[in-house]
Protein backbone atom coordinates (compact mmCIF):
# COMPACT_ATOMS: atom_id res chain seq x y z
CA UNK A 1 0.00 0.00 0.00
CA UNK A 2 1.27 3.28 -1.35
CA UNK A 3 1.81 5.88 2.12
CA UNK A 4 1.18 9.51 0.90
CA UNK A 5 2.37 12.37 3.18
CA UNK A 6 -0.45 14.98 1.41
CA UNK A 7 -4.14 15.24 0.99
CA UNK A 8 -4.86 14.69 -2.26
CA UNK A 9 -6.01 16.78 -5.03
CA UNK A 10 -9.59 16.88 -4.81
CA UNK A 11 -9.39 17.39 -0.78
CA UNK A 12 -7.42 20.50 -1.31
CA UNK A 13 -9.84 22.04 -3.69
CA UNK A 14 -12.41 20.91 -1.15
CA UNK A 15 -10.62 22.93 1.20
CA UNK A 16 -9.74 26.23 -0.50
CA UNK A 17 -12.63 26.76 -2.24
CA UNK A 18 -14.87 26.25 0.72
CA UNK A 19 -12.33 28.55 2.01
CA UNK A 20 -12.79 31.06 -0.46
CA UNK A 21 -16.40 30.57 -0.57
CA UNK A 22 -17.13 31.43 3.42
CA UNK A 23 -15.04 34.79 3.05
CA UNK A 24 -16.22 36.01 0.11
CA UNK A 25 -19.71 35.18 2.17
CA UNK A 26 -18.32 37.09 4.68
CA UNK A 27 -17.31 40.20 2.85
CA UNK A 28 -20.71 40.72 1.04
CA UNK A 29 -22.86 39.89 4.27
CA UNK A 30 -24.59 43.07 4.46
CA UNK A 31 -24.93 42.69 8.38
CA UNK A 32 -26.46 45.57 10.88
CA UNK A 33 -30.36 45.53 11.35
CA UNK A 34 -33.11 44.25 9.40
CA UNK A 35 -33.87 47.83 8.12
CA UNK A 36 -30.43 47.98 6.57
CA UNK A 37 -30.34 43.63 5.43
CA UNK A 38 -33.34 43.88 3.95
CA UNK A 39 -32.98 47.16 1.87
CA UNK A 40 -33.51 47.45 -1.73
CA UNK A 41 -30.09 48.84 -2.46
CA UNK A 42 -28.86 46.02 -0.39
CA UNK A 43 -30.68 42.92 -2.63
CA UNK A 44 -27.73 41.99 -4.72
CA UNK A 45 -25.12 41.42 -1.45
CA UNK A 46 -27.63 39.54 0.10
CA UNK A 47 -28.56 37.60 -2.69
CA UNK A 48 -24.97 36.59 -3.37
CA UNK A 49 -24.60 35.97 0.37
CA UNK A 50 -27.07 33.92 0.39
CA UNK A 51 -26.03 31.78 -2.99
CA UNK A 52 -22.68 31.45 -1.46
CA UNK A 53 -23.52 30.25 1.74
CA UNK A 54 -25.44 27.12 0.05
CA UNK A 55 -22.34 26.79 -2.10
CA UNK A 56 -20.30 26.42 1.07
CA UNK A 57 -22.63 23.66 2.59
CA UNK A 58 -22.84 21.92 -0.78
CA UNK A 59 -18.95 21.85 -0.92
CA UNK A 60 -18.86 20.69 2.95
CA UNK A 61 -21.28 18.10 2.36
CA UNK A 62 -19.40 16.87 -1.01
CA UNK A 63 -15.85 17.37 1.71
CA UNK A 64 -17.35 14.86 3.64
CA UNK A 65 -18.51 12.48 1.59
CA UNK A 66 -15.12 12.39 -0.37
CA UNK A 67 -13.35 12.29 2.99
CA UNK A 68 -15.77 9.01 3.63
CA UNK A 69 -14.11 7.40 0.42
CA UNK A 70 -10.35 9.32 0.69
CA UNK A 71 -7.71 7.82 2.56
CA UNK A 72 -6.09 10.01 5.30
CA UNK A 73 -2.63 10.92 4.94
CA UNK A 74 0.39 9.24 7.49
CA UNK A 75 1.06 11.86 10.04
CA UNK A 76 4.62 13.23 9.45
CA UNK A 77 7.07 11.62 11.68
CA UNK A 78 7.74 13.71 14.70
CA UNK A 79 10.93 14.64 16.55
CA UNK A 80 12.20 13.03 19.44
CA UNK A 81 11.20 16.52 21.46
CA UNK A 82 8.13 16.57 19.77
CA UNK A 83 7.19 13.56 20.98
CA UNK A 84 7.96 13.85 24.44
CA UNK A 85 6.65 17.32 24.78
CA UNK A 86 2.82 15.81 23.70
CA UNK A 87 3.24 13.01 26.09
CA UNK A 88 3.50 15.73 28.24
CA UNK A 89 0.38 17.41 27.50
CA UNK A 90 -1.49 14.51 26.95
CA UNK A 91 -3.45 12.87 30.24
CA UNK A 92 -2.84 8.91 30.03
CA UNK A 93 -5.67 6.35 31.18
CA UNK A 94 -4.62 6.29 34.79
CA UNK A 95 -4.94 10.15 35.30
CA UNK A 96 -8.23 10.00 33.91
CA UNK A 97 -9.26 7.48 36.21
CA UNK A 98 -7.95 9.72 38.98
CA UNK A 99 -9.79 12.57 37.57
CA UNK A 100 -13.38 10.79 37.34
CA UNK A 101 -12.45 8.88 40.84
CA UNK A 102 -12.33 12.80 42.46
CA UNK A 103 -15.17 13.80 40.23
CA UNK A 104 -17.10 11.30 42.28
CA UNK A 105 -16.06 11.83 45.08
CA UNK A 106 -17.99 15.75 45.05
CA UNK A 107 -14.22 18.04 44.22
CA UNK A 108 -14.49 20.94 42.05
CA UNK A 109 -12.74 21.31 38.72
CA UNK A 110 -10.58 23.55 39.95
CA UNK A 111 -9.47 20.66 43.05
CA UNK A 112 -9.15 18.25 40.43
CA UNK A 113 -6.92 19.76 38.51
CA UNK A 114 -4.17 20.94 41.28
CA UNK A 115 -2.23 17.61 41.19
CA UNK A 116 -1.97 17.92 37.45
CA UNK A 117 -0.20 21.78 37.66
CA UNK A 118 -3.21 22.50 34.75
CA UNK A 119 -5.85 25.10 35.12
CA UNK A 120 -9.54 23.36 35.71
CA UNK A 121 -10.68 23.84 31.73
CA UNK A 122 -8.28 21.17 30.93
CA UNK A 123 -9.88 18.94 33.45
CA UNK A 124 -13.66 19.95 32.43
CA UNK A 125 -12.79 18.97 28.83
CA UNK A 126 -11.17 15.78 29.52
CA UNK A 127 -14.55 14.82 31.65
CA UNK A 128 -16.86 16.22 29.26
CA UNK A 129 -15.37 14.10 26.67
CA UNK A 130 -15.84 11.32 28.20
CA UNK A 131 -18.93 11.17 29.70
CA UNK A 132 -23.00 12.85 29.69
CA UNK A 133 -22.70 15.98 31.44
CA UNK A 134 -25.92 18.13 32.63
CA UNK A 135 -25.77 21.61 33.28
CA UNK A 136 -28.26 22.97 35.91
CA UNK A 137 -28.09 26.10 37.21
CA UNK A 138 -24.58 27.19 35.97
CA UNK A 139 -23.18 24.12 37.39
CA UNK A 140 -21.99 20.95 35.69
CA UNK A 141 -23.38 18.06 37.27
CA UNK A 142 -22.54 14.63 36.44
CA UNK A 143 -26.07 12.78 35.23
CA UNK A 144 -24.15 9.31 35.57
Amino acid sequence: MVHRARYGTVAQFFHWATAVFVVIAFTFGPGGSEQRVYAHARDFDRQLHETLGLCVFALVIMRVLWRIVDRQPEPPQASLWMSVAAKAVQYTESQKALMWERWHKGETFQQIAQPFYRNHPSIQGVLTETAEFGRTSGRWVNTQ
